[in-house]
């Protein structure tokens, strides 16, 4: 994966999200952030979704 398609997933998250399409938007985020570990708002929409899901945990995790 690149930088290009982190951005991308992260774009599709972001759509996902205007349309409260949660668990779809934390999927794509988890994307973007495999994609790209060093892409911080990845990381940062991604613990904010699964905190809104109410997984705890795994929104910890995605913070690190």
């Amino acid at each position: 994966m690149n930088a290009n398609s982190a951005i991308e997933y992260l774009d599709r998250g972001n759509d996902c999200y205007k349309q409260n399409k949660i668990a779809d938007a934390a999927g794509w985020f988890r994307k973007a952030a495999n994609a790209d570990p060093g892409l911080f708002s990845a990381h940062a929409n991604l613990g904010n979704t699964l905190l809104q899901l109410n997984r705890y945990e795994e929104a910890i995790e995605a913070y690190c």
